[in-house]
């Protein structure tokens, strides 16, 4: 029995045992081991939502007797209604941590967030958010609505668990697909009452185990092929983002390699006229390229202070909150505490007298005795102060301490739609400005047919 007893104990404490909790959107980074510095340029996308929507179960099931729990499930995609609350804003956090695993590990001196344009990076990481299924259990052992008085003999009210599900994959300058993994990080734990926790809890640990996991695979492959050539491609790389501004160039390009192969003076010549233009384009396409990386760099600034600022808020509320709920509960248990203190002395004031009459009798509690304890008792508590005032209720309080996000500080879209500062405009204006500077291929093309007539 003892053995059994034990056991049960265990199986108790098994979901809470290990389980770290994150609550606030705090994250720390991990110290992923072999991480070594790789002078790679990363971009981290937001993760696409492909949650289904889930709505199962009900726990109300459980305040029927012999039911011993009930569970609730649900998942949804973000609603962009629910992407200003704190508990439907944290998706933002999943590429905002990949970047800190990489940045605090020192893999990436670059590792920009839903940066405004892509080209210009070695590696770009995106991810497809899969699940985030919740369960809510309310146990009531079999008791119904009087489940609660299990509480008094430390039995655990209910349970939580939550999942997190992603794919995280890998793609090179070109937009190839290197690799794609899947991580499913299940977190639980039992609570004893005050209801089910947050759903931070939880997932902000399904989401480091599964930044740790993914960072660490990247570092075990990070000296290997393809990764380790990487840095040896990077002029194609540059290249390859000059021929996306300027798809003439490649033609140009190519013009120029099949000339060469020809002999004579004109020949050259036109080749020559072909690397002066490509030359020219690559200088003014390398001066842009530039000047872009720092409107992006500056852009990036601006979502790094953002994002860990608008955490930070919503910790500041969310421990507000949580203040505010413990001073309302103190505050209930010292009026509680007063009013039988209070009731307990006019009690026993009122017994004085039937406990002197009481020890005259030699402990005989007569029935006169017995009709004397009741009138001493009656007057005692009529002539009782007044119990003193409930603590107000600051229920209102502590509704209006929410996270609103919309009210906090913009990063004017942050990690959505960050085309943001008019880059797409910049390249458009530049392009403009910068197709009057060039000769077609049509055109020298022409000049060399009329030299060769």
């Amino acid at each position: 029995m003892k053995r059994r007893v034990w056991f049960f104990g265990l199986a108790l404490l098994l979901p809470v045992m290990g389980c770290t909790v994150y609550p606030d959107f705090v994250y720390p980074t991990h110290k992923i081991v072999g991480a070594e510095p790789t002078g790679l340029k990363i971009a981290v996308l937001p993760f696409e939502d492909q949650r289904k929507t889930l709505d199962h179960g009900s726990k109300g099931w459980s305040y029927l007797p012999l039911i011993p729990w009930a569970s609730h499930s649900e998942d949804r995609r973000q609603a962009s209604s629910d992407r200003f609350t704190e508990n439907y804003y944290w998706p933002d956090l999943v590429p905002y941590a990949i970047a800190l695993e990489l940045i605090d590990n020192k893999i990436s001196h670059r590792v920009d967030i839903a940066p405004a344009a892509l080209e210009d990076y070695d590696l770009i990481i995106h991810g497809v958010l899969k699940s985030t299924k919740t369960r809510d259990r309310r146990i009531s052992y079999g008791l119904g609505p009087l489940g609660f008085i299990t509480s008094l003999i430390a039995l655990p009210q209910g349970s939580v668990a939550r999942e997190f599900t992603a794919s995280y994959a890998i793609y090179d300058a070109r937009g190839e697909q290197i690799e794609q993994h899947e991580y499913a990080q299940p977190w639980s734990s039992f609570h004893w009452g005050g209801g089910a926790p947050p759903m931070m809890h939880g997932l902000v640990t399904g989401i480091r185990d599964a930044n740790k996991d993914f960072v660490t695979q990247l570092v075990a492959k990070l000296k290997q092929p393809p990764y380790s050539d990487l840095r040896k491609v990077r002029d194609e790389r540059i290249r390859l983002y000059h021929t996306r501004l300027d798809p003439e160039l490649g033609q140009l390009i190519e013009e120029r390699d099949r000339v060469r192969q020809k002999d004579g003076q004109l020949y050259q010549n036109y080749a020559q006229d072909l690397t002066a233009e490509i030359m020219r384009r690559g200088r003014n396409l390398e001066k842009y390229r530039r000047a872009e990386q720092t409107i992006i760099a500056k852009q990036q600034q601006h979502i790094y202070e953002t994002q860990h600022l608008r955490l930070e808020q919503i910790a500041g509320v969310r421990r507000a909150r949580r203040v505010a709920i413990a001073k309302q509960a103190a505050a209930k248990q010292a009026h509680s505490r007063a009013v039988m203190s209070s009731l307990a002395g006019a009690v026993a004031g009122g017994l004085v007298p039937t406990s002197q009459a009481l020890n005259a009798t030699g402990g005989n509690l007569t029935p006169a005795l017995q009709s004397q304890m009741a009138q001493d008792l009656s007057a005692a508590l009529a002539a009782m102060p007044d119990a003193p005032p409930p603590p107000p209720d600051m229920s209102g309080e502590i509704a209006k301490l929410h996270v609103d996000t919309r009210h906090m500080a913009s990063a004017g879209g942050l990690l959505q739609g960050l085309q943001g500062n008019n880059l797409a405009e910049i390249r458009g204006q530049f392009l403009k400005r910068y197709a009057k500077t060039t000769r077609s291929l049509d055109q020298i093309k022409g000049a060399f047919m009329s030299r060769h007539r």
